[in-house]
């Protein structure tokens, strides 16, 4: 039974064949029939319908809020004051907020005096040897860690990771 088909390998060749006639018929517009064009009338005079009108309309202002369950929002005034149309505008606040210096840590030096504990860290890339609670671009080294060190700029803390 090599040779014969049977009814599946039959329906699915069926259905790959449509698919692609589908296809083709869609891309490239095979087997489509031309449209006569109908060319009688153009030499006639055709009206078209009632030029556009504009719609125009007035809104009315609602005296009660829909959203807020029936209270009242317009309050009578006074009709001899006029509402201050301009927006009040204040000063700006200046306040001067620096971006974090690019800060990478190296790893802490070994005292063997047992002083003050030190560390290699590199600010905005110039490295220094930093001891605890010194500063340096106005960063505060807090606390050293083998694998880290927490720092203050514009008092705000993070931990700095060793590279």
């Amino acid at each position: 039974m090599k040779g014969s088909l049977n009814i599946k390998n039959v329906m699915a060749l069926i259905a790959v064949a449509l698919v692609w006639g589908y296809l083709v018929k869609s891309k490239f517009g095979l087997f489509e029939t031309e449209e006569l064009i109908d060319t009688s009338f153009v030499g006639t005079n055709i009206h078209s319908a009632k030029p556009y009108d504009k719609d125009t309309f007035k809104l009315k202002l609602v005296a009660k809020d829909p959203f807020l369950g029936g209270k009242r929002f317009i309050t009578k005034t006074n009709s001899n004051l006029k509402p201050n149309l301009q927006p009040q505008l204040k000063a700006p606040s200046i306040l001067k907020i620096k971006k974090w210096p690019n800060i990478a840590y190296f790893g802490y030096v070994k005292n063997r005096t047992k002083g003050k504990q030190a560390c290699l860290v590199q600010i905005n890339s110039h490295t220094s040897k930093m001891f605890l609670g010194s500063i340096h671009n106005e960063v505060i080294l807090k606390s050293i860690f083998k694998d880290s060190i927490r720092v203050v700029f514009q008092g705000e803390v993070k931990t700095i990771v060793k590279d």
